[in-house]
């Protein structure tokens, strides 16, 4: 497979480069500035009889760096700084004839609007009066809903993997969701706690993150890049909503504000421990000991380390510069380090079997279950085969390569008996997950590296430049339980940014930004780039690029697979930002105008089925092939996968793909414009009017690869290369396959995004602690690319796609592609395109297409609150926030059948031609193939797209209560009550729900619950600094050293429960032509009405146990429904249990001199150590699961009879120890 890196000539075209260089120029000459991590400071300054003061000085300086600014007041007593650095200011205003008023140390956050109004007081200028800034948490010039989180409160709570996104879900209006980014995807070190978050209801891939004004969000997933460590960062602001028209490319952000340098110098080194001596023992591990007679440890292995250093403060050279007051650094470096097991439990074939012998193979009450000869069979009857003499495959009947992987196994040896392994295959197989025959602990290695540093200098009071970096890598090591079967993931990145703020008169400012935001990614086999272990096992034909030599993937049904399907898959993105824009203040109004120019050059490789799959089902060692693929191993005529395995004869094999499975390298520029004007009405309202236009990226690949829907005559397929269309074309290719030709854009970029923006902030009070906001506003939605990107694969993955390999049914002799004949050659062909002896069949090949009538996401937001300024530093914020989402991103099989008037089991087959294995339907007068029955006659019923049709809505009623730090004390509270409702929830996985749409013809048949509303959900964070120790309330002199100087911080959340999808767990095909696992069940009963000691536990193993845990709901509620039904339960229809969790800090500062303080901390994550603080995959919602409706497995004996329920693994399964962390941190 070739590549191609990133080169850049790519980057820009000449009328790009013309633009880009206009910029620079304008840059030094249009006085501009936009998104930061700064703030503004504003006020009105009156004289005692209320009347304004115009031309009155007004003065703010830095209380760290002593860096000041000045400006006079308007003509209408208003004074307005922006771009501020976060930090504490001193404030002063003096005139003429009026003594001097100062407030001092007031606090300005990051992205926050600081007023500190002022009424002079005749008198002399030299004579002070002090102000008291009373009001300085309320925000009442701008609508913005959000909470700042600062350094002090970062440093002091339990974060795990000391990960600041942690935080994220700890504000109002977050919701932690379940499985999205963080399952594959998202690396974020030694946070194995991190999770995607949802705020006010959008999608999770729409949280925009900025570090220093630099946007950087990774353009496939839509996480953060590059994360600085916690000891790096200022402060962050979480802006929910209704943000100023600066802000774009999300319904949230993330805006974080790296530390500077002072005047003085500051720096820490800390080491962050974590050991599995600290840990309590396994409750699981010890009932594997107790009940299996497992030989595991009492613990998993547990060694990490986090350590690391930082240091800043001024820039000075001896004898050579003085940077007091000018110049500053600041440098941080993190190293993390882990190394941790984890249990797996898995079913593989005994020493037994794997010679041949099938004495073992017994239902539940140890009846033999026959395993029969495929070769026996007499025409294309597979009833006629008769059992193998005493259940035993001779070993000459063995496939080589069969052999060959036997020998691979290795020393994995079963070390749990099970004499009844039919029974153990059923039940592992159908999704209950609770037999199995080989556990052991496995060992995975982590290790990241980040540095994160910032240069500022102040050139004089007009010019100020500041540089941001951050770089990093990971790695972690994925193991398994089977041989050469894991998985290692590797991440290096770096992000850069410039800014240069210049102040060209007293009411005109300006800022550029340049930024540079990196990332490589890879995930892939442990077993690729080494030996060519598919050419060792006896596979012909293996892909000739070392990348893809893992383990061809075999997979048996109800035991554990052996390989890796994806041998190599690496991303990499360059994405350039260049900011300008102006804020220029005139009278009442604070005008902002700028640009946001974004350009993307994105590469991608996958290797996904680069080694290919074989799978094995034992319908050939079987008689009743039907049997067979319903899993149900202990009943005669099943056979056994791992039979099939040993005589070679798949029911479905997959070759690997010479040309990877996707292969793109696309560029875009995404362009935004707006306008903002705060307008200051009175001295009492303040309006926030904007206007954003947005131009989203619109991609194309650098060799005009991809293809389109075409909706014209019948449906086919547009390439955006004409040479693919025309070769294709000449060849012979399908028609509605090769047509001709599309813009390589694909889908027309979408120029009607503007984004209109209206709030008022009003005082109806004679104070400013009282303030009512309201505000309206359009925001579009970052997405997950990489669904999208796919769309623009080259057409080296259509032309280098695998053989086509004939389906088997099960009801032959032997299998129409033996193990011993693989692989076929995987020509560079046109096979994919119906040409050649590897022609697919015309139900089989379509390219993935984005919807033709795509459009930029977006959401509606409005809001209704209040904030009150209890206190000067505890703030009362009570708010209405709704959502309405509009052109969410799903998939869709957009030419799925309609389901047929007769239940047909025939009628899954697409066409004719696909059922002609299927003898019984030859004769069927019912049989309506499924392609009969859909929009586009020629595409298969299984062709989907990416499509922007899906809609939310969300409403909420949120509460925040926040003490900044005084006395001691800070804290954040924050309530949340809301409902969240759509057609689907992400487009990427959702472990408790689904994709897409249980019938794709029918989208409000889906709209219910989203996957991730939560009803209620509660989270207070804070610490407090015991009043006892030097520099505190009290002393206990000497005594000090001891009981002195200890802290205390903690966050605790509680929530509702998720909704979860329960589904019929039906396989292969629906009758509608699209996949039966999207089928839902019918509800047949109340699915409240007790089981235990009701329903018969022969059919139901829940009704043998009393707790609630096994059967959350009633199992016999629900029932199948029809080939041709769709299930009558509703989407995410139950509930998962309630959520709680709390992590505790205690420490201790020793100080050593009056700056220096040696500090030690005691962290329990996860202190109350409940069940409920880990919903596992949430409750088993397969129909077709042994334990259907329970929280847990079911465990058995070795004669498949399920324990007594004191005996069961039971909520040792959702156990979440205690983690203990101690810290030893020098600060100066």
């Amino acid at each position: 497979m070739r590549r191609h890196p990133m080169s850049p000539r790519h980057f820009l075209n000449p009328g790009l480069r013309c633009v880009f260089a206009l910029a620079v120029f304008c840059s030094a000459n249009l006085p501009l500035a936009a998104q930061n991590s700064q703030g503004t400071i504003l006020g009105h300054v009156i004289d005692a009889s209320g009347a304004v003061l115009p031309g009155a000085t007004v003065t703010i300086t830095n209380v760290a760096t002593s860096v000041s600014n000045s400006t006079k007041t308007s003509a209408v007593g208003d004074y307005v700084f922006v771009n501020v650095k976060p930090g504490n200011y001193n404030i002063t205003v003096q005139m003429t004839g009026f003594k001097q008023a100062q407030v001092e140390a007031a606090r300005l956050s990051v992205e926050a609007t600081l007023r500190q109004d002022f009424k002079l007081e005749v008198g002399a200028t030299n004579q002070q009066m002090t102000v008291s800034a009373e009001s300085q948490m309320v925000q009442t010039d701008n609508v913005t809903s959000g909470t700042v989180v600062p350094s002090k409160l970062i440093e002091e709570l339990p974060i795990i993997g000391r990960d600041f996104t942690n935080l994220l879900r700890v504000q109002a209006g977050a919701t932690q969701v379940q499985g999205s980014s963080q399952l594959y995807w998202a690396q974020h070190g030694l946070n194995n706690d991190y999770a995607s978050v949802s705020v006010n209801g959008s999608r999770t891939e729409s949280v925009s993150y900025l570090v220093d004004g630099v946007s950087d969000n990774d353009q496939y997933f839509s996480t953060a890049n590059n994360e600085p460590s916690s000891e790096a960062i200022e402060e962050f602001k979480v802006q929910n909503g209704l943000y100023s028209a600066e802000y774009g490319q999300g319904s949230a952000q993330v805006n974080v504000a790296v530390k500077s340098g002072t005047n003085r110098y500051h720096g820490s080194a800390y080491d962050y421990i974590q050991n599995d001596m600290w840990e309590p023992q396994s409750p699981l591990n010890a009932w594997e000991h107790a009940v299996n007679g497992v030989p595991l440890p009492e613990k998993s292995e547990l060694k990490q380390n986090q350590f690391g250093l930082t240091l800043g403060g001024p820039i000075q050279v001896p004898k050579i510069y003085q940077g007091r007051s000018k110049s500053f650094f600041f440098f941080s470096y993190e190293g993390g380090r882990r190394r941790e097991s984890g249990l797996s439990r898995v079913l593989i074939p005994t020493a037994a079997e794997r010679a041949g012998d099938f004495s073992d193979w017994r239902d539940a009450q140890g009846n033999l279950v026959p395993i029969y000869d495929p070769a026996t069979q007499a025409g294309g009857n597979p009833s006629t085969r008769t059992p193998f003499p005493g259940n035993q495959i001779p070993s000459s009947r063995f496939s080589s390569t069969a052999g060959k992987y036997i020998g691979l196994l290795g020393s994995a040896e079963p070390n749990v008996p099970q004499a009844n392994m039919a029974s153990c295959a059923q039940t592992n197989g159908n999704g209950s997950g609770a037999c199995y025959n080989y556990v052991a602990n496995v060992l995975r290695p982590t290790n990241t590296n980040n540095y994160t540093f910032r240069l500022d200098h102040n050139m004089g009071t007009r010019d100020r430049f500041y540089f941001t970096g951050i770089l990093g890598d990971q790695q972690l090591h994925n193991p398994s339980v089977m041989p050469l079967t894991g998985e290692i993931k590797y991440q290096r990145n770096k992000l850069m940014g410039f800014n240069w703020q210049h102040s060209i008169s007293q009411n005109i400012f300006n800022e550029f930004r340049v930024g540079y935001d990196w990332m490589k990614w890879r995930n892939g086999s442990d077993a690729a780039d080494g030996p060519n272990y598919g050419q060792q096992l006896g596979f012909a034909n293996v892909p000739g690029n070392q990348a893809l030599w893992g383990v061809p993937n075999l997979t048996f049904s109800g035991f554990q697979a052996i390989g890796n399907t994806n041998s190599g898959w690496t991303q990499k993105e360059n994405n350039y930002q260049v900011v300008e824009n102006l804020k220029w203040v005139v009278g009442k109004h604070t005008l902002t105008m700028g640009t946001d120019i974004r350009r993307y050059m994105l590469y991608m490789v996958a290797a996904f089925g680069s080694t290919g799959e074989v799978d094995f089902n034992g319908a050939y060692t079987g008689t009743d092939p039907n049997l067979t693929h319903s899993g149900k191993y202990t009943e005669t005529g099943a056979g056994s996968s791992i039979a099939d395995f040993l005589l070679g004869n798949p029911i479905n094999v997959t070759g690997p793909a010479p040309g990877g499975s996707d292969y793109f390298d696309v560029r875009a520029t995404n362009w935004n414009f707006f306008f903002q004007d705060d307008y200051r009405v009175t001295p009492m309202l303040t309006m926030n009017l904007g206007l954003r236009y947005e131009i989203p990226p619109a991609y194309h690949d650098i060799y005009n690869s991809g293809a389109q829907l075409d909706l014209s005559n019948g449906g086919g397929f547009l390439w955006a290369n004409r040479n693919t269309a025309l070769q294709a074309q000449q060849a012979g290719g399908y028609p509605f396959l090769t047509r001709c030709c599309r813009d390589n854009k694909l889908v027309p970029p979408d120029h009607k995004d503007f984004a209109p923006r209206i709030g008022v902030a009003w005082r109806p009070l004679d104070s400013d602690r009282f303030v009512v906001r309201a505000g309206y506003g359009i925001f579009y939605d970052l997405q997950n690319q990489w669904y999208s990107l796919t769309t623009y694969d080259n057409i080296s993955t259509y032309v280098g796609s695998p053989a086509f390999y004939a389906t088997s049914t099960g009801a032959t002799p032997s299998a129409p592609n033996v193990l011993d004949s693989l692989w076929l050659p995987s020509t560079v062909d046109y096979g994919f395109f119906g040409v050649g002896p590897n022609a697919y069949p015309l139900y089989v090949p379509y390219p993935q297409i984005n919807w033709p009538g795509n459009r930029s996401p977006y959401n509606q937001q409005w809001m209704l609150g209040t904030e009150y300024a209890l206190k000067q530093n505890l703030l009362l914020d009570v708010s209405y926030i709704g959502n309405h989402a509009l052109r969410q991103p799903a998939y869709w099989y957009y030419n799925a059948a309609t389901m047929p008037a007769l239940n047909d089991p025939c009628d899954r087959y697409r066409m004719v031609q696909e059922a002609s294995g299927d003898p019984t339907c030859a004769s069927d007068p019912n049989f309506i193939p499924a392609m009969s029955r859909n929009r586009f006659s020629d595409i298969s019923t299984h062709a989907y797209s990416i499509a922007n049709l899906f809609n939310s809505n969300y409403n909420s009623m949120q509460v925040r209560l926040n003490q900044r730090y005084s006395q001691g004390l800070q804290y954040q509270v924050g309530y949340t009550w809301s409902r969240i409702l759509d057609e689907t929830s992400a487009i990427n996985n959702i472990p408790t729900g689904t994709l897409t749409l249980q019938n794709n013809n029918c989208f409000k048949c889906d709209y219910g619950p989203a996957s991730f509303d939560q009803t209620h959900r509660l989270v207070a964070s804070g610490s407090y600094e015991l009043p006892l120790g030097n520099g505190r309330r009290w002393s206990a002199g000497p005594a000090n050293w001891v009981i002195g100087g200890w802290s205390f911080s903690g966050i605790y959340t509680a929530a509702s429960g998720f909704p979860e999808t329960l589904f019929a767990g039906m396989g292969g095909y629906g009758e509608d032509g699209v996949r039966a696992d999207l089928r839902r069940p019918n509800q047949v009963g109340n699915p409240n009405a007790p089981v235990y000691g009701t329903l018969n536990p022969t059919i139901y193993p829940q009704a043998n146990f009393k707790s609630s845990i096994f059967h959350w709901f009633n199992p016999a509620a629900y029932a199948a429904p029809a080939g041709n039904q769709y299930g009558n339960v509703a989407r995410n229809s139950i509930r998962q249990p309630y959520f709680m969790r709390g992590d505790i800090t205690l420490s201790k500062n020793f100080r050593i001199t009056e700056r220096q303080n040696f500090q030690y901390r005691l962290e329990i994550f996860n202190v109350f150590s409940l069940w409920h603080s880990n919903v596992g995959s949430g409750i088993q919602g397969d129909l077709q699961a042994g334990n259907f409706g329970s929280l847990v497995p079911i465990d058995s004996n070795s004669s498949g009879q399920p324990l007594p329920e004191s005996m069961q693994s039971g909520l040792r399964n959702w156990w979440s120890p205690r983690t203990i962390q101690m810290t030893a941190k020098y600060i100066f």
